[in-house]
């Protein structure tokens, strides 16, 4: 529960400095694009100071869970959003420390993104996440 409380009050003093900075530059109509954690700052954000300044939002986001629990009941899998098992990420990490890590990339992204998302927007993220690096220095 502390993990929830700090990120919901790291969350409005997110919301807070936003408004500050919309006020101070005096800007309307702007529109907000937020991420992961970023989509719950505008959230807060609205719910604090409302969407008066704001003439839309564009909540990038993931699931709230990526790996099932095997407990969970039928409609549990279905709100949580979540499509892979535990061994499917085991799996799938092996699978990226061998020689078909990029096929691998591929098909994850592939299957992972929006229905909506084409065919040319799937392999252009494949095409960037496949150029970093395969390790980090230190790791």
């Amino acid at each position: 529960m502390q993990f929830v409380q700090h990120s919901n009050a790291y969350s409005a003093r997110l919301a807070k400095d936003l408004f500050e900075l919309l006020t101070e530059l005096d800007l309307n109509e702007v529109a907000l694009l937020g991420h992961s954690m970023g989509s719950s700052v505008i959230w807060c954000y609205i719910d604090l100071f409302g969407s008066e300044r704001l003439s839309e939002i564009i909540l990038v986001d993931q699931s709230p869970f990526l790996t099932s629990d095997s407990n969970w009941t039928q409609q549990q899998l279905e709100d949580s959003g979540a499509f892979f098992t535990a061994q499917q990420v085991f799996d799938i990490v092996a699978a990226l420390r061998s020689e078909e890590a990029e096929n691998v990339t591929r098909q994850v992204i592939d299957e992972g993104l929006t229905q909506h998302a084409t065919r040319e927007m799937k392999s252009g993220w494949s095409n960037v996440i496949c150029r970093c690096p395969g390790t980090l220095p230190g790791l």
